[in-house]
């Protein structure tokens, strides 16, 4: 999940860490030269928040991944941000509670409703492999619950003060209903996580927004 590249005036990817001007760290923990389990972490001076939390997914080595402890302390992330209710962007958000995160939760009204019946059902099926397999499962149907009580619906444009120093603003992303693509200013940088983009032709879904 590391990174190692040095882009010269923007971004230097040092030890799986991305810095902006020593000010704003970016840190990849998923989702980096892989396709699942996306989970990126924003520190600035006074914040922490993560832009999703998902499962790895794909092969039995992708999702042992999932059991490993977090590689920074969940009670210290301020909130999060989720880009769409898929389960490679969203499926570790009971285990980031059940390890101490009690921040918000920020997301679309659709990705809320998904989410709820898409952790719910993934939790289910990952309680009966593990019942199966003799081992314990990754979290429990009480700390989906109590997951879902830390969301935040935010509406498309809006610009939110979501933590300290740290503001968003979600766009369209035209993927799946409420899926966004997450504007994210820090420390007087902007960053754009697009999430998954686009999903034409699909009459339900508007098209993708332009970032400029």
């Amino acid at each position: 999940f590391y990174l190692k590249k040095k882009v010269p005036g923007h971004f230097s990817f040092l030890s799986g860490k991305s810095i902006i001007k020593d000010m704003v760290t970016l840190t990849f923990h998923g989702g980096a030269r892989s396709v699942t389990g996306a989970n990126y972490l924003i520190e600035t001076e006074k914040s922490k928040i993560l832009v999703d939390c998902g499962l790895a997914q794909g092969t039995r080595h992708a999702e042992k991944q999932n059991y490993k402890k977090f590689s920074y302390d969940p009670s210290t992330i301020d909130a999060v941000f989720i880009t769409h209710a898929h389960i490679d962007h969203t499926g570790r958000l009971p285990k980031l509670v059940k390890d101490g995160f009690r921040g918000k939760i920020f997301m679309t009204r659709p990705t809320k409703d998904f989410a709820e019946i898409m952790l719910d059902d993934s939790q289910g099926i990952m309680a009966y492999e593990a019942k199966r397999e003799g081992r314990e499962a990754l979290y429990s149907k009480k700390d989906v619950v109590k997951t879902l009580e830390y969301i935040e619906e935010i509406e498309y444009g809006k610009v939110l003060k979501a933590a300290g120093d740290i503001k968003c603003r979600f766009r369209d992303a035209g993927h799946i209903l409420g899926s966004a693509i997450i504007e994210v200013w820090a420390d007087g940088q902007k960053i754009v996580f697009s999430g998954d983009l686009g999903n034409p032709p699909v009459p339900l879904l508007r098209p993708t927004e332009f970032i400029t």
